[in-house]
């Protein structure tokens, strides 16, 4: 939790080290200031199902916690229960800057300034979009420019599966689907990144971990009729 005053507080299963408190592998039963991440601005927490990033306003980005299939892109995969800094591997290319961090349940995203997507982690349903189900410990570019969708990448959300809101209003997904959580009329797993037939300018994407909602500002459905059956519950004398 990220209090007005930039002060920093975590709690709960710390198993991985996603708390990133350094001294301790412990439980939180109780808010505990986090001393480290209430040093600088942040721009941007996420946390995934065991790991945890950070994203600070000068630009850091810092990893912790569970590992094991490189969703903290460093290049190994073992847990870390301290931040560590993956600034190096994720600008590494064109001094591009990491815009927002986004976290699936083992795998991260990184939306960078200049439009691009790139990811790294769990890959095995195609949560990373790259074509294949490898995963990676490093950060891999999942979108840049000239991509076949045709503009820069304003947002990312993800749990096993990813939704990607391009900045002309697309929406790309791929990754897991066995709940059709994708919204593509079958339910076998998309490892290429793949339209979504819904315009999303404007609109607020969320994902849990089988569904998928797209929310549009200033609409209201209308409400549904009531079916003209009769109710075997309450029947008529």
């Amino acid at each position: 939790a990220t209090c007005k005053g930039g002060a920093v507080y975590a709690w709960g299963g710390n198993g991985y080290g996603q708390l990133g408190l350094e001294d301790h592998w412990d439980d939180l039963e109780e808010p505990l200031k986090h001393q480290e991440m209430s040093k600088k601005q942040i721009s941007n927490i996420a946390c995934g199902g065991n790991h945890t990033f950070v994203l600070y306003k000068g630009g850091g980005v810092f990893g912790c916690g569970r590992n094991d299939f490189g969703q903290l892109g460093l290049g190994h995969r073992e847990h870390l229960n301290y931040l560590c800094d993956v600034s190096i591997l994720t600008n590494r290319m064109n001094g591009d800057k990491v815009r927002k961090v986004s976290c699936g349940a083992s795998h991260t995203l990184f939306v960078m300034s200049h439009g691009d997507l790139r990811g790294c982690g769990r890959n095995d349903s195609g949560q990373l979009g790259t074509g294949n189900d490898e995963s990676s410990d490093v950060p891999v570019r999942i979108l840049g420019p000239g991509n076949r969708f045709g503009r820069s990448v304003l947002d990312a959300v993800a749990n096993e599966h990813t939704i990607v809101t391009m900045s002309g209003g697309a929406l790309i997904g791929f990754g897991s689907n066995h709940d059709a959580q994708l919204g593509l009329g079958h339910r076998r797993p998309q490892l290429a990144p793949a339209d979504l037939p819904l315009d999303a300018r404007n609109a607020e994407v969320h994902v849990g971990a089988f569904h998928t909602f797209v929310i549009y500002p200033g609409e209201h459905p209308k409400p549904i009729p009531p079916l003209d059956v009769e109710d075997p519950f309450h029947r008529k004398n």
